[in-house]
């Protein structure tokens, strides 16, 4: 995962973190991402409290915002929507019956309660008993959010910005759908969920200095997966999807609609040759 060819291009957004494009990406065909398309990024509210950073975010002219998160979250932390800008909210992270998992603040305890119910329902040897695995499974499939995302990529609504709270976890998920809907390596999709990473590094690395002092029970791996990313969740979110499809392919097909014809024209739309 140590690689400088691509790294987050700065937006000159300085109040939130982990606000990244997708541009540049190889991809289908030899093409890349076109740049200035597609935004993925963590809470927004405090960018809109900062003029030059409200003013850079207007400058992207980003038609439409899609708010990965739960209603709770929403009203807790509302988004900055500039003038002419559709803001649509599905959250991406649900329980098994379909139910929003809600990380707001008053959200959390019903979240751990509701957490610790479904987590007593698997074997105590089951591998998903690991942290928030069993939501990475659930995740791409039957996703009103990531529904909703490949609408509006259809409609060509973009430029799009998607984001969650952190920027990581539902963010992160949605931009590995993208970049493997236009073409781009596994490895590449992975490889940008990862990013999250370096992205959030000083929050990381406050984190396991607090944490570690205050809960000394707690180790510091799942510190860092808590205020980080794990590759293992991005992992097995795709091979949650591979197990089921067979391929990515299929995948899209089923999930979205995405045949042979959409799946190109939206590559069609979104990508371009490198030396442009």
């Amino acid at each position: 995962m140590e690689r400088k060819d691509h790294f987050p291009e700065d937006m000159g957004i300085r109040h939130t973190v982990n606000f990244r494009g997708l541009g540049g990406y190889k991809a289908d065909g030899g093409r890349v991402i076109k740049k200035g398309v597609f935004y993925r990024g963590g809470e927004m509210e405090s960018v809109g409290k900062d003029p030059a950073d409200l003013k850079a975010l207007k400058s992207l002219g980003i038609r439409t915002i899609l708010d990965l998160r739960s209603e709770g979250e929403a009203l807790a932390s509302p988004d900055p929507v500039p003038e002419g800008t559709d803001y649509i909210r599905r959250c991406a992270m649900h329980f098994p019956d379909g139910s929003d998992l809600d990380f707001s603040p008053q959200g959390m305890q019903q979240t751990r309660r509701r957490m610790e119910e479904v987590m007593a329902l698997l074997p105590a040897s089951d591998e998903l008993k690991k942290g928030l695995t069993l939501f990475y499974t659930l995740m791409p499939f039957d996703n009103p959010a990531f529904q909703e995302l490949f609408r509006i990529l259809e409609e060509g609504r973009v430029p799009v910005l998607f984001h969650c709270t952190a920027g990581k976890d539902r963010t992160g998920v949605a931009a590995m759908l993208i970049m493997l809907a236009l073409g781009c390596s596994r490895e590449d999709a992975v490889y940008d969920y990862m990013l999250t990473n370096e992205c959030r590094r000083e929050i990381i690395e406050e984190a396991v200095r607090s944490r570690k002092t205050r809960d000394p029970g707690v180790s510091e791996e799942i510190i860092r997966e808590m205020y980080g990313v794990s590759q293992a969740n991005a992992e097995c979110t795709l091979d949650a999807i591979l197990e089921k499809y067979g391929t990515f392919e299929n995948y899209f097909e089923k999930e979205f609609g995405l045949g042979d014809g959409r799946i190109e024209a939206l590559r069609d739309a979104y990508l371009e040759d490198p030396s442009n």
